[in-house]
This record gives C-alpha cells, structure tokens and sequence, in this order.
C-alpha cells in the first residue's frame, strides 16, 4: 500500500450539470492517453510522438500497443525537456506530424511549447500533477491513481482546448466502467489506513514499486463516478503540500536539490541522494531501457532519478517533526558516508 501519499478524494457527490464541458472522463489515466493516441493516428498518416526519457511506463504501453512511430528525449536538471535535444529531435522529424508530449514531473512546471513550437501539438502528461484549467496545450490528461494527489482509486481525464466532434463519437463508442462502489470503498479504506498506520515506522511505506504490465482498455464511466471525481476535484486543497514543497526547498542543502523553476505543490520532492527507504517512486526502468536503445545514448538526469535519488513526501499527514527528520536524513548523509 502506498502510504507515502496520502491521497485526496470527496465523501460527496454532487452533480455538475453545466461545468467541465471540456472534458472527457475515463477509468484510468492510462486509458485517457491510450485513447488519445488512438485518435490521434487515425486523424494524420505521418505522425510521431515525442516523450520523456524518463516516463512511466504507461505511457511507453500505449504507444507500442497502438502502434504509432516515437521517440525520446532528455530531461535537464529542472526535470523539463532539455531544450537543444527537443530542438533536434524535432528538426530529425520535421516531414511528420509532431505530438510533443510534456509530463509535469512530480507537478514541477514545464515551459510553454505551444509558444515554442505552434506548429506541433502539444499533450501535457499532468498524472503527478495538481489539477488545472486548460492551458494553451491542445490536450492534458491527469491521472486519479492510487498515487496521486487526487485519487478515486483508479480514473482520469482528457482535456481538450478545441471541440471535435468526431473525438467524442470516439468517446461514446467506449464500454463504460461500472465499478463506482469498488473504488469508492477502496479510496477510503486506502486513506484510513494510512493515517492511522503510517505514523508506525515513518519509512517503511516508501520503498519502490514495480511496475506491472496490464492490457490498456480505454473505458469511459458514469455519471456518478463522474461527479464524484468533480466534487474530489472541488475539495481538493492544495496549501499542505505548497507548504511542505517549499520547507523541503528551503531547508534541503542546494547540493541535494534539482533545479526547479518554481514554488508548485509537488507530489513528490525529488532529491540528489539515495537512500533505500526513500526510493517510494514507481519503477520506470523499462521506459530508460527502451529510451537509451532507441537514441543510442545514455541521458544522465533520467539516469540519476532512476538510480540515485529519492523522493519525499509532501502530502498533508507531513508535519514539522517528521519534516526535520526526513531534511535532516538527506543534509547529513555525506556526513553517514564518511
């Protein structure tokens, strides 16, 4: 069980007629990407999708299973695309139909490549992200997992910035997923156990998953697991983690830091330092082993996340005492290796 983060979700349910006409609502996060993709291919004849080195492995799932052309790019230190290797990689596909694929990593900000590069389409990958209006992406999905921020379990969303109507003919056609009761006893037996439990040993709960395969079904749900993942998104507040995310940022020793461009609420704090029980991230090696196959090359920030560093909690559980236990773990482990 994850209890390194401590997820959000509403006890309510209430309907939102007239609100979120924009988007389209799925079981999985995975599936709002699948999907997409899908879409996508069948829409232009020479298309290719651009992702990160370091991705989950979902990501990488849906693209091999739909059967579309993608590539890899690096990351830089502030966890966004590195700028000149995009730059490259897009001039390499420059008679395609480019879909730029940006992941807000742990909810750390990306740059505007819609304004960088209007020619491409651009989908932001927000599943470890805080949920937001649209921007100027032409798509977004978020995940609602069991690891998120907001989580119903299992659920996600797409957003799209321009109406088409053959993209929610697309979305009608879906099997609806009918487990509304399962994940909403699920959710709350989740958050129940974690915050009665976890305080039992701060770090038992923080070690890396494995990630495993399952077959991606794109499936749209009902109105009421609809709403109920609406009113999650209502109720949804975001000071705790804000407030933990900058105490890390301010307290951690510059050396252990990676350089993230602003003060968001981050799932996770990534840190420079590895320690066995602060791996707590999902285990996206198979999407580097493909990554460095596909390139040639190896990418040395994907490399690091990967291998040597940890990630730590910010979510609301998260208060002063563990807060300085966990900082200064992390500040005093060149001092442990001397």
């Amino acid at each position: 069980m994850l209890f390194s983060l401590f997820p959000h979700s509403s006890f309510l349910i209430k309907c939102f007629p007239d609100n979120y006409k924009n988007i389209l609502m799925f079981d999985r996060g995975a599936s709002a990407f699948k999907f997409l993709v899908e879409f996508l291919s069948h829409k232009y004849n020479n298309i290719i999708f651009l992702i990160p080195a370091f991705t989950c492995p979902s990501i990488l799932f849906s693209l091999q299973d739909t059967n579309v052309n993608f590539d890899f790019i690096d990351i830089g230190d502030d966890l966004d695309f590195d700028l000149e290797d995009l730059k490259k990689i897009i001039k390499k596909y420059d008679n395609s139909k480019i879909v730029i694929v940006a992941t807000s990593l742990f909810g750390a900000e990306n740059r505007n490549y819609k304004k960088l590069f209007p020619e491409c389409i651009l989908v932001k990958d927000l599943a470890q992200a805080e949920y937001r209006d649209i921007s100027q992406a032409d798509f977004q999905f978020y995940s609602f997992g069991k690891g998120k921020m907001i989580s119903v379990w299992n659920g996600g969303v797409l957003q799209y910035k321009e109406y088409d109507q053959n993209l929610s003919n697309k979305y009608q056609e879906l099997k609806t997923d009918r487990l509304f009761v399962y994940k909403f006893c699920l959710s709350f037996i989740q958050k129940i156990a974690i915050k009665f439990l976890w305080k039992k040993k701060i770090f038992l709960f923080l070690q890396n998953r494995i990630h495993v395969r399952q077959e991606i079904k794109p499936r749209k749900v009902g109105n009421i697991f609809r709403n109920w993942v609406l009113c999650s998104i209502k109720t949804f507040s975001r000071e705790e983690r804000l407030k933990n995310t900058k105490i890390y940022n301010k307290e951690i020793n510059a050396e252990f830091k990676f350089n993230l461009r602003n003060n968001r609420p981050l799932l996770r704090f990534p840190v420079k330092f590895r320690h066995k029980d602060l791996c707590g991230f999902i285990d996206y090696r198979y999407t580097y082993k493909v990554a460095t196959k596909k390139r040639g090359k190896t990418f040395e920030i994907p490399y690091k996340l990967l291998y040597e560093s940890s990630f730590l909690p910010t979510h609301e559980l998260m208060k002063e005492r563990e807060l300085k236990i966990i900082t200064k773990l992390i500040n005093e482990s060149n001092i442990q290796k001397q």
